[in-house]
């Protein structure tokens, strides 16, 4: 009977910590209102793509995240208020996330696919 003890205290420990409130495991909602698609402009220039914005508020940055056919092309954080990406081929889909940042949070990302016709 000895034997049996250990294994069942066991058991009623995984027991009762898997028994967890699922309100402890969501997500906050962002301090950080995210860009809306009406706040970015994308234009091609010659074989480049280059975005533009205006930020909500003077202490925040971009980070950009670029993505072409799946794979990830770049990673860029700036406190300009445009981006670059050169060499855009045709046949391609660029998928661009963009997400302010404070130093500290980010928001939510604003995904724009893309894809240059031939």
């Amino acid at each position: 009977m000895k034997k049996y003890i250990v294994p069942i205290l066991f058991l009623v420990i995984v027991i009762s910590s898997s028994c967890q409130n699922k309100d402890d495991f969501e997500a906050a909602n962002p301090l950080l209102e995210s860009l809306t698609q009406n706040a970015m402009k994308g234009t091609l220039s010659g074989s480049d793509y280059v975005w533009e914005w205006a930020y909500p508020s003077e202490h925040l940055s971009m980070h950009i995240d670029v993505y072409c056919n799946g794979s990830k092309l770049a990673s860029q954080d700036t406190r300009d208020n445009s981006f670059t990406l050169s060499d855009i081929t045709a046949n391609s889909e660029y998928v661009f996330v963009f997400k302010l940042y404070d130093g500290t949070n980010f928001s939510k990302g604003l995904v724009i696919h893309y894809k240059p016709k031939n």
